[in-house]
């Protein structure tokens, strides 16, 4: 039997990642279809396939490490019926969904109605396979030609009978408002839910809340590598913990009593009780006496202030992964190439964690983090970093670079709408040129704030991460007043009508030092500082260098109260 291609892509993403409402939901939507991919992969492998993407590497995961496992598979079967091994690798994909399933059904089974579970676990998964034949001289060939035919394949929508339509149930899901909720009715929920208290803290389901199959699985599932059921942060711990960090080092104290009254609370994260105005729905949510916990936490309000409720979003894409992809030639590159792209989402999960923040993937080209506001920056730019010398060995020439989209939310915004801003952070950062960052705060009220710029790019011997650091710092200590942006502002009109163009060059710095020199607090700074302020301010030569400080400004400014408090 002659030797084979064959390329395998499972799904959909939309329902097993995006379609969340709690963190936990999105981390464990997106750890669920790496783990399934990762063990189809192994059943390829097992098969006698010779993979290609993704590398072996990465089917062996270590305990409390989460698989990244991107959702294509490539490999190369040498002998044997391809039809065969792709039919196996189904099986054990579905296995996989199937016994985190049985597993849910286990502890929350009576919340359940199966008919509608059972349907829904069957047609969860979509899985698409493609092959053909070739020999080692041909490989170009072969993988154009699968990758035509998974377009083609993915064009030809699988239509299949679900249950008697009389018998479904009306109610949605919540999270992607389109699958049927597998709950039973709203009044046998809530009795059990009250029958079990540790349902009611482990599911956070809320009254109005309705939950489809993968769902129930995504809020409730529990990974063999997880310790003790821990839990994917909140939105709320990536908020606070810059608060968190500066109270235990100035108010020792205080916050081992803030602690110590969390603690005997029980069922509740730390993070869930640091914003004074969320105790009493956390209270009502858990049903736990908050008394102990918000009289601990007025104490330290009083004394450091309430935390910024505002967090970053990170989402990171390669640039030029097609034309890398592309340029190598044979399966061996492309397995070098699968290497390093593995190495990378390793490095990655390391980096967001050193940073203070937690990875919701990290799978190849693809980065989806929550940070700290704190750390968001410096993150982006080791991220950026590691990426750009991860191909060392299989692209030798146009080396991709990553782009990165950092967004500034509220975190009480729904959770759907964070991830949307940073999609819309990471298009921004990829621009017309690539290799950028972009950062954009979305402030409750106000119109968002947007700055990018290429990372390679200098103003005064600065990249665009080290001058919004120093922006964010000045701001901070004060030395520059909060309202200096808003004074530049107020210069564009009036340069933007300038007749004299040629003396633009020299009055636009000058106004900048003249509103620079008012609006710089009381304390002064250091004479490196004053420097690089100087430096900074002699390029801003045009109307345009002046609309692109303002933006850097503005945006620094809200990064600004948090900057220098280290994870």
């Amino acid at each position: 039997m002659s030797a084979h291609l064959i390329n395998i892509s499972i799904g959909p993403v939309q329902p097993f990642i995006a379609a969340a409402r709690r963190t936990r939901d999105l981390w464990f939507g997106s750890r669920l279809l790496s783990e399934i991919c990762m063990e189809t992969a192994r059943s390829v492998k097992d098969s006698g396939g010779e993979l290609i993407f993704p590398q072996e590497d990465s089917l062996n995961v270590s305990d409390g490490v989460d698989p990244n496992v991107a959702n294509v598979i490539l490999a190369e079967l040498p002998d044997g019926d391809p039809a065969k091994v792709v039919s196996q690798a189904r099986e054990k994909a579905l296995s996989v969904l199937k016994d985190y399933g049985d597993q849910v059904l286990g502890e929350y089974g009576e919340l359940v109605n199966r008919d509608l579970w059972d349907d829904q676990i069957e047609q969860a998964l979509e899985f698409f396979a493609v092959w053909v034949p070739y020999g080692s001289e041909d490989y170009l060939v072969a993988r154009d030609k699968v990758g035509r035919l998974m377009g083609a394949r993915k064009n030809c929508r699988d239509f299949v009978q679900l249950a008697d339509p009389e018998s479904r149930q009306i109610e949605k899901s919540s999270l992607d408002g389109r699958s049927e909720s597998v709950l039973k009715d709203r009044e046998s929920v809530e009795e059990l839910l009250e029958r079990n208290p540790m349902w009611k803290l482990r599911l956070r389901l809320k009254s109005t809340e309705a939950l489809d199959a993968l769902g129930l699985i995504k809020r409730g599932g529990n990974p063999s590598v997880m310790r003790a059921k821990d839990e994917f942060p909140s939105v709320e711990h990536f908020a606070a913990k810059p608060w968190m960090d500066r109270v235990e080092k100035e108010a020792p104290e205080e916050f081992r009593r803030l602690k110590k009254a969390q603690g005997e609370a029980g069922g509740i994260s730390l993070s869930d009780v640091v914003f004074p105005f969320r105790i009493a729905q956390v209270q009502e949510e858990t049903g736990r006496d908050l008394n102990a916990v918000k009289m601990a936490l007025n104490g330290l309000v009083k004394r450091i202030g309430e935390p910024d409720p505002y967090l970053a979003v990170l989402k990171a894409d390669g640039d030029k992964m097609g034309a890398a992809i592309s340029s190598i030639k044979t399966p061996e590159g492309h397995r070098t190439f699968s290497s390093e792209l593995a190495s990378f989402a390793t490095k990655a999960h390391g980096i967001v964690g050193k940073h203070g923040g937690k990875c919701i993937y990290a799978g190849g080209d693809d980065v989806l983090a929550f940070l700290p506001l704190n750390s968001c920056l410096e993150c982006a730019r080791e991220l950026a970093d590691a990426f750009n010398g991860s191909f060392v060995k299989s692209v030798v020439s146009d080396t991709p670079t990553l782009s990165v989209g950092i967004a500034v939310g509220h975190f009480l915004e729904p959770l759907e709408d964070l991830l949307k801003f940073a999609d819309e952070a990471e298009a921004k950062a990829k621009g017309t040129d690539r290799n950028g960052l972009a950062v954009v705060v979305r402030s409750r009220g106000n119109a968002p704030i947007g700055f990018r710029k290429r990372w390679d790019s200098t103003v005064a011997d600065l990249t665009v991460d080290k001058r919004l650091r120093l922006w964010a710092r000045l701001f901070d200590e004060e030395v520059i007043s909060s309202r200096f942006p808003y004074e530049l502002r107020s210069m564009e009109g009036f340069y933007g009508n300038w007749k004299d163009q040629s003396s633009i060059k020299e009055a636009i710095p000058a106004d900048v030092f003249s509103v620079l020199g008012k609006k710089r607090s009381v304390g002064g700074d250091s004479k490196e500082v004053a420097d690089e302020l100087k430096a900074i301010v002699e390029t801003i030569t045009s109307v345009e260098n002046l609309k692109e400080l303002v933006s850097e400004l503005l945006v620094a400014r809200h990064l600004g109260p948090v900057m220098e408090v280290k994870s």
